[in-house]
């Protein structure tokens, strides 16, 4: 009975520590060093968090056209999960045109409501942290899924944001499409992503393969149209080793029963 109570308080007493962890994570976000203020990529918030223990790790390059076509930044990021309701990332960007200044920056972002029946997956976030106060970002998001007809399966993006996805004193608004497919030409998922932002417009596709090794390729209009860039990434996540990992474990488990069930119905 004792040990119950000591359950329960410590269920109240969870989300009060949750603030608290994540004020934490912010206050510490908020050392990182930047050295220069960098051109930004249309890249949104999305609601959807990475799960527990499972990491992304990948290289951006994108390329464009002053007087003539080159690359010009570099973008190396790292975003993992922890306990299903928060995320945390670091980037380093480098510009090869601007005497190849390099910044790095980092991002929390906490879930506030999982997707389920008709409501949608909300998150609130911190975005470019720096000790820079220009850099830092506050976003507020939403992911849907809708089941169209003839379309079936779209995820639907939208959300609220300042200074890079508004203003400092103004709040702009950020969204995108999603879709996937499961095409028999290639093993693994492919999606097509649609985004904006103030900044523009950006459209990609995403693989993604059994292994874990994601590839993009993709192109962006930024300033109303007058420039375009277009983007490359490498990247890798260790979500489908997890997967097999506790899909063996399970299997093992299960084998075991079945031979202690059958050693106990000799006996």
């Amino acid at each position: 009975m004792e040990f119950r109570l000591r359950i329960l308080r410590f269920k109240d007493k969870l989300s009060f520590w949750k603030i608290r962890f994540v004020w934490c994570l912010l206050l510490c976000c908020q050392v990182i060093p930047v050295l220069a203020d960098q051109p930004r990529q249309v890249e949104i918030p999305v609601a959807s968090l990475i799960e527990h223990g499972i990491f992304e790790v990948g290289a951006n390059f994108l390329f464009g056209q002053d007087n003539e076509f080159s690359h010009q930044e570099t973008i190396l990021d790292l975003d993992f999960g922890l306990f299903n309701w928060i995320e945390i990332g670091i980037n380093h960007q480098k510009t090869l045109r601007v005497g190849d200044e390099s910044a790095l920056l980092g991002h929390v972002k906490l879930q506030l409501l999982k997707e389920r029946d008709l409501s949608p997956q909300l998150a609130i976030g911190v975005k470019d942290l720096s000790n820079v106060k220009i850099h830092r970002s506050m976003f507020f998001s939403f992911n849907k899924k809708l089941n169209l007809p003839k379309i079936h399966i779209v995820g639907v993006h939208f959300g609220i944001g300042n200074d890079r996805y508004g203003t400092e004193n103004r709040t702009g608004f950020f969204g995108g499409l999603e879709k996937e497919f499961s095409p028999r030409i290639a093993k693994g998922d492919l999606s097509f992503i649609l985004q904006f932002d103030r900044r523009g417009v950006s459209g990609s596709l995403l693989h993604t393969a059994d292994t874990g090794l994601q590839t993009t390729v993709g192109a962006e209009l930024l300033d109303n149209g007058d420039q375009m860039r277009f983007l490359a990434k490498i990247a890798f996540t260790n979500k489908s080793l997890v997967k097999r990992i506790e899909e063996t474990q399970r299997l093992a488990k299960q084998a075991a029963r079945l031979v202690s069930q059958e050693k106990s119905g000799k006996n």
